[in-house]
């Protein structure tokens, strides 16, 4: 379901609307339903207490009206019944509990007096007339027990369709609306991400595109400038190398690698780089040459950081199979002090270098792995 929000701040707004929205909806339903279940259960024990009343009344009724025949025989209690003028009459209204619709039933003319029975007094017996008592008092537990048994089941099916409401806003509509709200977030902040590295990118490239104009205005046409890098790393330094790289013929620099980064990446702590095709080959002339390419230079970050950044670039060639390499690299180079996005932004910038892959789609990778780390 979250697949299907567009991730914009407008709709946002609109989800937390909604979950706010949600949230107290579900809370009222839940005390509704409390409140109906309380009520419930005060109906429930008039029903149990209506009940017994009903078997009780029902079973004297009965014996009585046995009595009555036994004694006046079946001919005269059918008289005394058919001899009744005067029916009861039942008026139905309606009363709201806790938003529930139940029937309040009042009734009149059940109990009579002899006379208004319709048979004569010389006509019947006080046997008759116990029986015609107790049918009078076990039709109004009747009409009592009806408008209880109602109440109670439009309770109980209120309370079966509360529940399902607060069960579905609390285990379908909520989880829904939370992550809907955390998948816009996240790529909200992916966005923003992208922004500032676009910013850094043109930045960058502003940057390379007015050193490189400052570059071709030199007289000097060479490709190496008379210059060397300056460390303080007590375990490293770097040295200029005279012999060529075998893939692309450019000259090697020399260097040093530290014990960590050798000892983990199973590397010779001496190396020879190619920093044009970022080749990396085992070093085997001493003779040092103490130059250095300008673009280069200017893209590395200062300090031992330029080690690491320099490995992970190399290994970026086979990034499948050197990814736990490039993120030891990734994490030993951002600890020495180095912004690796950085250098690699400026490095694509820079026309100098020529790697056997594309650079920019490999940074593209990399922060992926970032993220995930």
């Amino acid at each position: 379901m979250a697949e299907d929000v567009k991730p914009t701040r407008k709709n946002l707004m609109a989800i937390d609307d909604r979950i706010e929205l949600s949230e107290r909806g579900h809370d009222t339903l839940e005390q509704k339903r409390d409140g109906l279940i309380m009520e419930f259960m005060d109906i429930l024990d008039q029903a149990q207490d209506v009940r017994e009343d009903l078997n009780t009344d029902y079973e004297n009724a009965q014996q009585t009206l046995d009595m009555a025949r036994a004694m006046e025989g079946d001919v005269a209690v059918r008289g005394a019944a058919a001899a009744l003028k005067e029916h009861p009459e039942i008026t139905i209204q309606s009363k709201n509990i806790m938003g529930v619709v139940v029937p309040q039933i009042e009734s009149s003319r059940v109990k009579k007096t002899i006379d208004q029975r319709g048979y004569g007094l010389l006509g019947s017996s006080a046997r008759i007339d116990e029986a015609a008592d107790a049918y009078e008092e076990l039709l109004e537990t009747i009409i009592l027990a009806a408008e209880v048994e109602t109440a109670m089941k439009k309770m109980l099916e209120e309370i079966e369709k509360t529940k399902r409401r607060v069960n579905a806003l609390e285990f379908k509509l909520l989880p829904d609306l939370y992550d809907n709200k955390e998948y816009i977030e996240q790529k909200l902040e992916e966005q923003e991400r992208e922004e500032i590295f676009r910013l850094k990118k043109i930045k960058n490239k502003k940057e390379a595109e007015e050193a490189e104009e400052e570059e071709e205005d030199q007289e000097d046409d060479s490709e190496f400038a008379d210059d060397a890098i300056v460390t303080t790393a007590d375990d490293w330094f770097w040295i200029w190398m005279s012999f060529s790289c075998r893939r692309c013929g450019h000259d090697l620099v020399s260097q040093h690698v530290p014990q960590s980064l050798s000892s983990e990446l199973n590397v010779s702590r001496s190396i020879g780089f190619c920093p044009r095709c970022f080749a990396i080959e085992t070093v085997v002339d001493s003779s040092l040459k103490n130059t250095l390419p300008p673009p280069v230079k200017d893209a590395l970050p200062t300090g031992k950081a330029a080690i690491g950044v320099l490995l992970l670039v190399h290994k970026l060639e086979h990034l499948a199979a050197e990814r736990a390499h490039i993120e030891y690299l990734l994490k030993w180079s951002e600890d020495a002090g180095g912004d690796v996005l950085l250098t690699l932004d400026r490095l694509s910038t820079t026309r100098y270098i020529n790697p056997p892959y594309e650079l920019d789609r490999r940074i593209s990778q990399l922060r992926s792995i970032m993220w995930v780390c």
